[in-house]
């Protein structure tokens, strides 16, 4: 079988490290996997180093040049199944299926954002030429069916995390190194967050919620690793509230496991998320965490059982939350403990592959 991915997201994101992990897992089935990525972005690159990949010359979902070499490159290589990880990949995929309607068209949703009722969306995702969507949450599943799409084209696979990325690491030697890095003396309680800038991630929130924290005296720090559109407004933020000592801005860092495994608690106050499989690592890590009620998070973290969940936009709820693990580092150790064998046994990468194969196998 040869399945070609398609995305076009110019960063490294969860979603291209979900399909990092599925095209991993697929080979090891025997499936042959294929990438096409707009040739300036970081997954054409990286991609590039593990399977055959086209780059294409456009993030747009309507380049008709990136239409036409994929229709060359699904010919040239036989392509059995085209997996579209991302909107934009959606529309790439239905115009090559309606060029080449004997390729099966399954389509990724990650995200869970509002699907617009406009017209040409609705033709979109209504379409006959869509053989299956696979949302990565059952709250996505939910927003389909609701829109209009049959259950029965609906297969819901969760998102994965890769325990044996964080076999050996020693997280006090992590912390340790990091500090270290930083020129930092151990401030007590380390807590931190690894997305992009957007909007989504709910950053202003987050550090809203610390000039409480720090006006009680609190013993913290926080490390804010990633880039994005709103790095300079959040750092401006951080200065209007006097926090410039209280949080580091650590721009990109390709150490994502190590820099959680440091971490006291992941902070994840989003306004939205599909999945947020950021929390799958920071629990795989050893983190304790809080974060919102939205999306699919709770589908992770249940409040009180395996983190500390929040409304979204409430920043003094989430720093009584924050302050709540900072005091009892004993509720923090469960909470963990609770989440590492919760995820276990309920997000595990055999079970990620294992579904994506079934539904490219049931067409």
């Amino acid at each position: 079988m040869q399945v070609l991915h398609i995305g076009l997201e110019k960063s490294w994101r969860g979603g291209e490290n979900q399909i990092f992990l599925l095209i991993k897992g697929l080979e090891d089935r025997g499936v042959k996997s294929h990438v096409a990525y707009p040739q300036q972005s970081r997954g054409y690159q990286r991609f590039g180093d593990i399977v055959s990949t086209l780059g294409l010359p456009s993030t747009s979902g309507y380049d008709f040049r990136s239409i036409r070499m994929i229709c060359e490159y699904v010919s040239d290589h036989k392509i059995d199944v085209i997996d579209a990880h991302s909107s934009g990949a959606h529309s790439l995929g239905l115009a090559v299926k309606l060029l080449m309607p004997q390729v099966r068209l399954v389509v990724h949703r990650r995200v869970d954002n509002e699907i617009k009722p406009r017209f040409l969306t609705k033709k979109k995702y209504l379409s006959p030429q869509v053989d299956r969507f696979v949302p990565i949450s059952d709250c996505i599943r939910r927003m389909l069916i609701a829109y209009g799409v049959s259950e029965q084209k609906i297969s819901v696979v969760k998102s994965a995390v890769d325990p044996d990325k964080y076999d050996g690491f020693d997280r006090a030697v992590c912390r340790k190194n990091l500090l270290a890095e930083l020129k930092m003396n151990d401030p007590g309680f380390l807590i931190g967050n690894a997305s992009a800038f957007t909007h989504q991630k709910g950053y202003d929130v987050l550090i809203q919620s610390l000039k409480p924290l720090n006006d009680k005296g609190l013993t913290f720090h926080c490390l804010l690793a990633g880039d994005g559109e709103l790095l300079g407004e959040m750092k401006q933020l951080a200065k209007n509230l006097s926090l410039e000592k209280k949080i580091t801005f650590l721009g990109f860092r390709k150490d994502i496991p190590e820099f959680l495994s440091a971490l006291d608690v992941l902070v994840m106050p989003s306004n939205n998320e599909g999945l947020g499989t950021l929390i799958l690592d920071a629990i795989s890590a050893g983190c304790g965490v809080v974060a919102t009620r939205v999306g699919g998070i709770p589908e992770m973290v249940i409040n009180g059982e395996t983190g500390l969940t929040v409304s979204k936009g409430h920043h003094k709820e989430l720093a009584r939350a924050i302050e709540t693990l900072a005091k009892d580092r004993e509720l923090l150790k469960v909470l963990s403990e609770n989440a590492k064998a919760y995820v276990r046994n309920n997000f595990s990468l055999n079970s990620m592959v294992e579904g994506n194969l079934k539904v490219y196998k049931s067409f």
